[in-house]
């Protein structure tokens, strides 16, 4: 705007901008819902997939011993009950095994961290 603009040539001003708008589509809370359910779905068979692949992959009897417990923005979150299955899952993950497991359920893995615990369930 100008410094020295009367008060209708201003609104007049304001007026014609907020004919430049530009409105984004109403998105009703249906699209919403649907698209929240279809995440969802997606993370649970991504989840089922991931533990059966661990559980079919994972070399002498670390697939009882050791799981994968979830994937969450390419982090493997392996749960293990004592240091020494975490040093066994560590080597085969960094031997390639990550990538094996990663095509094998279709999930990105791009680290990955050990929780101890009790075993997640399959």
């Amino acid at each position: 705007m100008k410094p020295n603009m009367s008060h209708t040539e201003s609104l007049a001003q304001v007026d014609r901008l907020r004919g430049w708008r530009v409105y984004s589509p109403q998105s009703d809370l249906a699209n919403e819902f649907r698209r929240a359910r279809l995440d969802l779905e997606s993370v649970a068979r991504s989840g089922v997939s991931l533990q059966q692949a661990w559980a079919g992959m994972a070399p002498g009897g670390l697939g009882e011993r050791a799981s994968a417990d979830r994937v969450t923005r390419g982090v493997l979150v392996v749960r293990v009950a004592n240091g020494a299955d975490q040093h066994a899952a560590a080597r085969w993950l960094r031997s390639g095994g990550a990538l094996e497991l990663s095509r094998a359920a279709g999930v990105p893995i791009r680290r990955w961290k050990f929780e101890h615990g009790a075993r997640a369930s399959t």
